[in-house]
């Protein structure tokens, strides 16, 4: 890939990251409070196709860091990357248990109809 490509995506990352897209349809969800910073809507910035970061992944690293930077810096709760990751580790525990549960309960089920 050209060193213009990887520009388009720094220049991307640096207008979501402000919230400021120049994409009609993320300009619509930064008004909304809607807009993600990722690896699909820097591309869609950019104007580039799908998988166009696949060939960068110092740019791919660059907006994850930048991505969960701003995530910690607009949570009134969190103060640093690190809680913000917590955070989602201790909710996909719980969905999982969830799930868990859900499973053995449905199994549970099914034992007992193919009883009868």
């Amino acid at each position: 890939m050209t060193q213009a490509t990887k520009n388009k995506l720094i220049n991307a990352l640096d207008r979501l990251l402000e919230g400021k897209p120049e994409n009609r349809e993320l300009k619509k969800k930064a008004r909304e409070g809607k807009l993600k910073v990722n690896n699909s809507t820097v591309e869609k910035e950019a104007g580039l196709s799908v998988g166009a970061l696949r060939r960068h992944e110092d740019i791919q690293v660059m907006v994850k860091n930048k991505s969960l930077e701003a995530r910690a810096a607009q949570d009134d709760l969190s103060h640093s990357p690190v809680d913000i990751l917590q955070a989602e580790v201790k909710q996909l525990k719980h969905d999982k248990t969830q799930a868990n549960k859900k499973k053995r309960s449905t199994l549970t089920s099914l034992e007992a109809m193919n009883k009868h």
